[in-house]
């Protein structure tokens, strides 16, 4: 599955997973509690800003501090992929941390989809 598509257990699975985790208990909620997401934000250096792409109007844009290298004089990011977008600034930051760790696709178990 595209990681720019995962929602629900699907992310919060694929968050545990490039956590290393081995699913023996049941996954945190990382993309719906700040308790659970907002450490890997943090821990991370994971930005998220309101989307200014008409794309994803409306939607929350997240990349990490790495991929925002930017070059001061044109104001374009540098090592920067598009970023990740979702509907809240948790999945679009889980989406990106799950993109960092495990690429732009998952093998996300059929039961969670």
């Amino acid at each position: 599955m595209k990681t720019s598509d995962l929602t629900g257990p699907a992310l919060d699975w694929a968050v545990e997973t490039a956590l290393g985790g081995d699913h023996t208990y049941r996954p945190r909620n990382y993309s719906t509690e700040w308790a659970q997401g907002g450490p890997l934000i943090e821990r991370e250096k994971i930005g998220t800003w309101d989307s200014a792409d008409s794309a994803y109007q409306g939607e929350w844009a997240a990349a990490t501090q790495e991929w925002m290298s930017m070059d001061v004089e044109s104001a374009e990011f540098l090592n920067s992929p598009m970023p990740y977008h979702g509907p809240t600034p948790l999945i679009a930051a889980m989406r990106c941390f799950v993109a960092s760790k495990l690429g732009d696709t998952v093998d996300v178990p059929e039961e969670l989809l």
